[in-house]
């Protein structure tokens, strides 16, 4: 069992056994390059971001580094209004791409797909439904609790 803390602007899952963190603990693994990078390793999130330019359509991704960095890259692409997370489920290392892809599969008939017809990770799908099933799907390899923004 693990659970997520959000200390200085960073995610740390902390794993609950006999030992608890102390304040001064995580501010020694946080200011510790080698620690935190492992720490980090081992967690992915899938995520779900809305557009409000495009009302009705979600974005089901992945990453293996932050939400928040990723939606960054997304919006410093041609976007004309910014993508935003709703949602993001962290899950152990190796299984946020499994997780992504049964997601695709459930909901591939409401992908959006591009005018080369190439598929894509946009859906026609209220949020709030998508992240329920991302709930269900991904409970085995979630290693901190559901994040909403």
């Amino acid at each position: 069992v693990a659970r997520e803390l959000r200390l200085a602007g960073y995610e740390v899952a902390v794993l609950h056994h006999a030992h608890i963190f102390s304040y001064d603990e995580i501010k020694y693994i946080l200011k510790n390059p080698d620690i935190k990078s492992k720490i980090k390793d081992n967690i992915e999130y899938i995520y779900i971001l809305t557009n409000p330019g495009e009302p009705g359509i979600i974005k089901i991704g992945m990453t293996e580094r932050t939400v928040e960095g990723r939606v960054r890259s997304i919006n410093a692409t041609s976007t004309v209004t910014e993508w935003v997370a709703k949602f993001a489920l962290p899950v152990s290392k190796g299984n946020a791409l499994k997780i992504e892809q049964q997601m695709h599969k459930i909901y591939a008939h409401l992908r959006i797909d591009s005018d080369q017809g190439n598929e894509r990770e946009f859906f026609k799908l209220d949020p709030l439904t998508a992240f329920d099933k991302l709930r269900e799907i991904g409970s085995l390899h979630q290693v901190g609790e559901p994040i909403v923004y």
